[in-house]
């Protein structure tokens, strides 16, 4: 009978009929139970959701999670979230246990059944399975079966996640449908709250452009105001920038002009008469004309001209060739001025002839050059000495005498093996590195340098010259035990045996990292001057070209190194370019309305020839050459100055402009090579006492050379090494790594390290690697990988993190030495297990 068939009122049915029909209506009841049922609990389910909607993933996953565990009567579960970075499936949430007790708590897409659920973005479901067999490894109950449900995450075919069930008994269907609803509307939460997170970070970031913006508009505005003011002082500056250019064209700067092509258009007094051109024969003539055949016909020269049509400038020292064909070198600036529509209009060069000043340093040289050959000389005659044996006590008491003195010193001095063991030093590198001797004796040399010097070629080479006998003099980058990097300017010498092999290496250094730090901050503040000078322009049409082209001329006065003053006819200083505030350290309120004597020592302040200097000046009498001057700080610097009178209309002083370059590093040097001199020819008094030593000592280091070629060749067939990056991507392997694992080194770079696990390897180990690692400790352990063609390898392994300044990872490197016995690389590794374990008990 039709179950929706109606029953009339004298209508009669049989008890058959009556007992169906009740079964129908029965059955229908049921349905609409289970419907309202459903219905009500997703309702619930939805609630729930949108109160925890604003929550951080891990408390949302926390809430969800233990929601449907309890709804749908699971033991145990676990949620996981995809990472769209990462590309993993990660564990964010688990109910009835500890996420760090789960066997594997990360999934790549189509690994595991995790993997594969999201994958194939169906349910997958197991009935009545051994419960050992199931990923699940923690349970507070003693239980033989269990059922487990695998359920992805997914929102408009995206997959958002999986969701894991375990329970005691099959899973009824009312709960499968329930759990299908539910899957759908956590994943449209989780794309909802990924959106959210990414709209707050753009929000973020879009405010902080509208901040910068709004910074750049009052910056903006203030430059406009600064323009607007500049422009009311043109017309004072222009008498003023007159008498400064006649007083650069009195001085020994070099200033010339030329067209973009390169055409000489005008220069001043000091260029004609440094070059011995007049001026019809230079003029509208190439550049080309004052330098060398080869240097003209060279790819840097036409680069040179190609820079400077595109508006970058050229300083730097140049050769150039006078009208005689005599060469003089410059310190030089070649300046691009622009139009007012920022084209190359014309191009100034400022420059000083610095050549008395090279030939100086060449002879300097020439002369070391001389005293090292007569040195050598000196050497090859004291080998003539080795058979006068009854001077040998008094050589050996001079030469223990000299090494006192030199441990004495500041004076660096080390000893290493040909394989660069640290053997012994003196007192002057202890203090210096901060080490004590036994932290360092003994330890490779490449513990004093950068990670990035020790594994380049440069520093592999540097040592293979060592163990070929080459000595390694310069200056060189060290580090020190708390980290701080020193410069050295150090010489490594070889010492060889009686048979011509290298026994030990010395190395003498002495610490020059505050001159360089020196060096370095004057080169920068210099460089960053250049680039912060900006052209000043003007509206007023009929005086732009003349007032263009001297504030190019200033700017590239300014640009250039070349100090400039301004002095009232009592002394009093008026102004000054940046090159002198930077010089001097003083910032203009400082120094500006004070008398000149501020920057002169006392002696000179009171001396009738600074009286006398001055009275020349007001009498118009230029002053040129050097002089020494005191800075704020109370150092001394030594210029190459011209003091120079400017004449009002009634020819009287009106001030006194002054140009100047700073020479005390090229006094320094001169003085250091000098001095270097010097301390050569008392060396080579000295070397005959010290001859026999030496002998001695250069077969220790050829005997030490062949030890550490030895140990180098054991430690490149021994050991693989390899680095990652904080993910586990490798970003350098040797090629022992690419040897034993079958991978080129190309298979090899960029790829996750996991993919030489071998898959008898269990997750916890990692997790345990992992988690020493992190934390900035050093992991070892016992590791099977997997080679390319499927077979495996045991190898010892040691991983350690290399730690910022904040004892942080920021990457990690690997050891490892392979196992050959198979039956011990299992016993370690069962025994490195059972450690694991008592240590997670």
């Amino acid at each position: 009978m039709n179950a929706n068939h109606k029953i009339t009122k004298n209508e009669t049915i049989s008890y058959e009929e009556y007992l169906k029909l009740k079964q129908d209506f029965e059955e229908k009841q049921i349905a609409v139970e289970e419907r309202l049922w459903l219905d009500s609990t997703i309702s619930q389910f939805d609630n729930l959701l949108r109160l925890h909607y604003s929550k951080s993933t891990e408390d949302f996953a926390k809430v969800v999670l233990q929601h449907i565990a309890e709804t749908t009567n699971a033991f145990m579960g676990v949620l996981y979230v995809y990472d769209k970075e990462s590309q993993l499936i990660i564990a964010n949430a688990s109910y009835a246990c500890k996420l760090d007790k789960i066997t594997q708590i990360e999934y790549q897409i189509g690994e595991g059944v995790i993997g594969q659920a999201a994958e194939s973005k169906k349910m997958i479901r197991f009935d009545n399975v051994p419960y050992k067999t199931l990923d699940f490894s923690v349970v507070s109950v003693k239980i033989s079966t269990a059922n487990m449900l695998v359920m992805p995450l997914i929102f408009n075919e995206e997959v958002y996640g999986v969701i894991e069930l375990m329970h005691l008994k099959p899973i009824e269907e009312k709960y499968v449908s329930l759990l299908n609803v539910m899957c759908k509307n956590i994943a449209s939460m989780l794309e909802s709250i990924f959106n959210n997170a990414l709209t707050k970070k753009l929000l973020a970031a879009a405010q902080q452009q509208n901040e910068a913006l709004s910074a750049q508009e009052e910056e903006l505005r203030q430059n406009m105001e600064e323009i607007q003011s500049t422009q009311e002082e043109m017309y004072r500056k222009q008498a003023r920038l007159d008498a400064q250019m006649e007083a650069l064209n009195d001085s020994s700067i070099i200033s010339v002009e030329f067209s973009p092509e390169g055409l000489v258009k005008d220069a001043n007094p000091t260029f004609y008469k440094l070059f011995g051109y007049e001026p019809e024969e230079i003029q509208n003539q190439h550049h080309s004309l004052l330098v060398t055949p080869e240097e003209k016909n060279s790819q840097q020269y036409q680069q040179f001209w190609e820079n400077l049509r595109n508006g970058i400038k050229q300083p730097g020292e140049y050769t150039r060739v006078k009208k005689d064909g005599e060469i003089v070198v410059l310190n030089a600036t070649y300046s691009p001025v622009l139009d007012r529509d920022g084209n190359v209009q014309r191009i100034l060069k400022f420059a000083v002839d610095v050549s008395p000043i090279k030939k100086l340093l060449r002879e300097a040289h020439y002369q070391n050059e001389t005293l090292l050959t007569q040195e050598e000389e000196l050497r090859q005659n004291m080998e003539e000495l080795q058979s006068v044996q009854d001077e040998m006590y008094r050589k050996q008491a001079r030469l223990d005498a000299q090494m006192e003195a030199l441990n004495d010193s500041s004076i660096i001095n080390v000893e290493f093996s040909p394989e660069g063991i640290v053997k012994d030093a003196n007192p002057a590198f202890y203090k210096l590195f901060g080490y004590e001797p036994e932290e360092i004796q003994n330890q490779h040399h490449s513990t004093l340098v950068s990670y990035e010097e020790r594994n380049s070629q440069q520093y592999q080479q540097f040592w293979e010259n060592l163990r070929n006998g080459i000595k390694q003099p310069g200056e060189y980058t060290r580090i020190k035990k708390d980290g701080e990097i020193v410069i050295l300017n150090a010489t490594y010498s070889p010492m060889l045996d009686k048979n011509g092999n290298v026994e030990r290496i010395l190395k003498f250094a002495t610490d020059i990292t505050e001159i360089k730090y020196l060096l370095h901050t004057a080169q920068t503040q210099e460089e960053e001057l250049r680039q912060n000078m900006e052209e000043i322009t003007t509206t007023q049409d009929e005086m732009y070209r003349k007032q263009a082209r001297l504030d190019a001329q200033m700017e590239a006065l300014n640009d250039s190194s070349i100090i400039g003053a301004e002095f009232s006819p009592e002394g009093i200083i008026k102004d000054a370019n940046p090159a002198f505030y930077k010089l001097f350290g003083y910032e203009p309120e400082e120094i500006q309305n004070q008398h000149h004597s501020t920057l002169v020592s006392y002696e000179e302040r009171n001396s009738e020839q600074y009286q006398q200097f001055w009275e020349n000046l007001r009498n118009g009498i230029k002053q040129p050459g050097e002089c020494v001057r005191v800075k704020k700080n109370g150092d001394t610097v030594i210029l190459n100055a011209t003091y120079s009178p400017v004449l009002d209309k009634n020819g009287n002083i009106e001030r006194i402009l002054k140009f100047a370059t700073d020479i005390t590093e090229i006094k320094h040097l001169l003085h250091t090579a000098q001095t270097q001199e010097e301390e050569l020819r008392q060396n080579m008094e000295e070397i005959s006492t010290t001859q026999d030593e030496m002998s001695k000592q250069m077969l220790q280091i050829q005997a030490l050379k062949q030890d550490i070629e030895a140990r180098e060749k054991v430690f490149s067939l021994t050991t693989i090494l390899s680095e990652s990056d904080l993910y586990g991507n490798i970003i350098y392997a040797n090629e022992k790594l690419s040897e034993i694992s079958q991978y080129t080194l190309e298979e090899l770079i960029g790829q996750p390290h996991n993919m030489l696990r071998h898959p008898d390897m269990p997750a916890s180990v990692f997790r345990k690697l992992w988690q020493t690692i992190k934390t900035g400790k050093v992991f070892k352990g016992i590791i099977k990988n997997r080679k390319k063609d499927g077979s495996y390898y045991w190898v010892q392994s040691i991983i350690s993190p290399v730690l910022d300044e904040d004892q942080n990872p920021t990457k990690y490197i690997g050891a490892r030495y392979i196992i050959e016995n198979e039956q011990i690389a299992e016993e370690l590794y069962q025994k490195m297990l059972e450690a694991f374990a008592e240590e997670e008990e």
